[in-house]
């Protein structure tokens, strides 16, 4: 895999992952 491609799937990963975890931890504080 060519550096572009592991850097776009990263982006995506992340845009996924952390606010799938930020609704997590946000909804265990309420």
């Amino acid at each position: 895999a060519s550096a572009g491609a592991v850097m776009l799937t990263d982006i995506v990963f992340w845009c996924l992952i952390v606010p799938f975890l930020s609704i997590q931890r946000f909804s265990l504080n309420l």
